[in-house]
């Protein structure tokens, strides 16, 4: 699943349009203080999931690399509908983003989600 759900494979999916902002700075604040628990990172995942479409996914990762964590609701990314909130988490408040993919109707989702708070 981490494989479908990396940054490079979603930014070359022609099936996603994305949308990125600044993350909000209190899901920045939230995701830098879970980052070192599992526990504290699924609670997290699991309210932003709750948030979302049917058929949805949450991606923590960094610009290149590995997925650190990642999370899905129903079929997302492979569902014709799906939203996926890749979260990039800087050492910089400023320089972590929310980059939001949708396929089909879950482009209705960018608005909603656009600086997503947990």
């Amino acid at each position: 699943m981490e494989a479908q759900l990396s940054p490079g494979r979603l930014l070359s999916d022609s099936r996603f349009q994305r949308r990125t902002c600044g993350a909000s700075p209190e899901l920045i604040d939230e995701l830098r203080d879970a980052m070192d628990s599992k526990e504290l990172l699924a609670e997290l995942r699991n309210r932003l999931l709750t948030k979302m479409g049917d058929n949805s996914a949450v991606v923590v990762a960094p610009m290149f690399g590995k997925v650190v964590h990642c999370a899905v609701k129903g079929d997302a990314p492979s569902h014709g509908d799906s939203v996926v909130v890749w979260l990039l988490l800087d050492p910089t408040d400023i320089d972590s983003k929310q980059t939001t993919f949708a396929s089909g109707s879950g482009c209705t989702w960018f608005e909603k989600l656009c600086k997503l708070k947990p």
